[in-house]
């Protein structure tokens, strides 16, 4: 074991990557926090909780492609976009970061003293929180459904909720983040869609049958073209994310031989060249196609896929 991470007092229900620093670690938990620790130093940089966090267990994290932000939803119904390159963030990974391998610290030492302050730094303040993505507002029974995918798509992102919908929206933090990178326009995220009342701009949002339990994971391909989506009748859906109709463009079901059929298609993934489509079902079974020939010619570079879909 190279070492043990101990801060989160609950379960923790996702784990990602930074896009760009591959030592940075985020964590959502059921404790309410989100945390970002540092792998090599040992160390928990971060925690993004408090007065202006979420208020019940955080299912998801997405980290933008450029690792400036990231985005959080949970069982309250709240989106929550947190900035990973504000000045004081970035000090403290700077501050631990090891220079070489002779740095890194022994398993389980104590943190090193800072001199602006000891470990994590507490982030309460979001760049924006958005609750209108996943609420029905309806005066006689309205209800926030859980929002247990979030993903970021360019500026924009995408996420699932219990409602059954997929929505991809720009956030209302979306032209003061694109400004920030070098070379960007005033905007990037332009869009004739509606905006609610806290800011969001919904671009477009499609109905998912059979997908109303939560941890239904969606998956998008490394070019953020295909959304592949399992539901309660063991099929697993592919949209296109730049039409997001309500009809997919393919649909796979689980071989009947194969499954119980009260069966969940619970998690998805496709492979980095979209040639295969992996579903994992409640029952224990995994399921691989071949997306050779099954996909519209527009949703694939030319000449990377073949023939029939066989599972």
């Amino acid at each position: 074991v190279h070492s043990v991470l101990q801060g989160h007092g609950s379960p923790i229900h996702e784990l990602r990557f930074h896009t760009t620093q591959r030592a940075l670690l985020i964590s959502a938990s059921a404790d309410e926090s989100v945390r970002l620790w540092h792998v090599l130093a040992r160390d928990c940089v971060a925690v993004f909780a408090g007065e202006g966090g979420h208020r019940d267990a955080i299912l998801s994290v997405g980290i933008r492609a450029d690792g400036g932000a990231f985005a959080s939803g949970g069982v309250d119904g709240c989106i929550k976009v947190w900035d990973l390159d504000a000045e004081r963030v970035r000090k403290r990974v700077a501050a631990v970061a090891p220079r070489s391998a002779d740095e890194e610290p022994p398993p389980c030492a104590q943190p090193a003293p800072l001199a602006d302050g000891p470990l994590p730094l507490y982030e309460q303040s979001p760049l924006c929180t958005v609750s209108s993505i996943h609420y029905d507002p309806d005066p006689a029974k309205p209800a926030s459904y859980y929002v247990d995918c979030v993903r970021w798509v360019g500026d924009l992102i995408l996420s699932r909720g219990t409602d059954q919908h997929a929505v991809l929206w720009q956030p209302p933090t979306c032209v003061a983040l694109a400004g920030r990178r070098a070379g960007a326009g005033s905007d990037g995220c332009a869009s004739d869609g509606a905006s609610a009342s806290d800011g969001a701009r919904v671009l477009h949002k499609v109905f998912l049958a059979y997908s109303e339990l939560y941890f239904l994971r969606f998956q998008l391909d490394p070019a953020c073209a295909l959304l592949a989506l399992g539901n309660t009748r063991a099929e697993v859906g592919l949209w296109s994310v730049g039409e997001m109709s309500s009809k997919p463009v393919a649909t796979f079901t689980v071989p009947q031989l194969l499954r119980d059929k009260r069966t969940v298609a619970r998690y998805t993934a496709l492979s980095h060249d979209r040639r295969f489509l992996v579903c994992g079902c409640d029952d224990g079974t995994v399921t691989v196609w071949q997306l050779d020939g099954a996909l519209p010619k527009r949703l694939h570079a030319a000449g990377e896929l073949g023939d029939e879909p066989t599972p």
